[in-house]
């Protein structure tokens, strides 16, 4: 099984993290400042968030759909790997 720390060195993007559901509105929505390669790629978040719940920030976001993460460590890994891949090799952005 993975520690922690090596699943740390495997992550090649900055992550951000945020307390509650409120927090990651203001996050994404209210930095007019960011530039636009600072925006964030991939959002994870729990449905269950305090203040606004996961729902409905995914509602806001207009996501049009969201992965369900596994509850043990070794298959929340895989799911990782599996998202990672669809983000590089299957992913198209509008042009």
């Amino acid at each position: 099984m993975a520690s922690l720390e090596q699943v740390e060195i495997l992550l090649v993007n900055r992550v951000h993290w945020v307390k509650d559901g409120e927090e990651a509105l203001e996050y994404l929505f209210r930095h007019p400042e960011r530039a636009p390669a600072q925006t964030p790629k991939l959002v994870m978040l729990d449905l269950r968030m305090p203040k606004v719940g996961g729902i409905e920030v995914l509602r806001q976001l207009k996501a049009n759909s969201y992965i369900v993460k596994p509850v043990g460590f070794e298959a929340f890994l895989e799911t990782v790997s599996k998202i990672g891949l669809y983000w590089v090799l299957t992913n198209r952005t509008p042009q």
